[in-house]
């Protein structure tokens, strides 16, 4: 919607205008994302198991390049699953970076206290 509206004689010689625009803005939705943590991984078993598999198995020259790269990345899938735990994170797009769940969980602590604080009119739950 777009229209004039009538400006007072001293402040414009000129109508003003305006617009009226229904814009509709796009918010990223949370998704959850498979982490997994390295630093609990077990890579002696790991480059145990890669050192026997039977490689001529998954390098079998009558596949096709396709077949053969959807051999090894199962092959590898495998062992990723059965030696490096994992966890399911959820990701909030307006999150930063330094945003951590410790912060979230202080800051729920903070509101709670302040809420029965506020609730009770006592400062000592302020501090509990």
């Amino acid at each position: 919607m777009a229209d004039t509206l009538e400006v007072p004689i001293n402040i414009s010689d000129h109508f003003a205008t305006f617009i009226h625009l229904d814009i509709h803005t796009y918010h990223n939705k949370s998704f959850q994302r498979k982490i997994y943590l390295y630093k609990r991984a077990n890579f002696c078993q790991v480059n145990h198991d890669i050192s026997n598999i039977d490689w001529d198995e998954v390098w079998n020259v009558d596949d096709a390049i396709d077949k053969i790269t959807d051999k090894f990345t199962s092959k590898l899938d495998e062992l990723i699953e059965q030696y490096i735990p994992s966890k399911i994170i959820t990701v909030r797009s307006k999150d930063k970076p330094w945003f951590t769940p410790e912060i979230k969980k202080n800051i729920r602590i903070r509101d709670r206290l302040r809420k029965k604080a506020l609730k009770s009119k006592r400062t000592d739950h302020l501090s509990a």
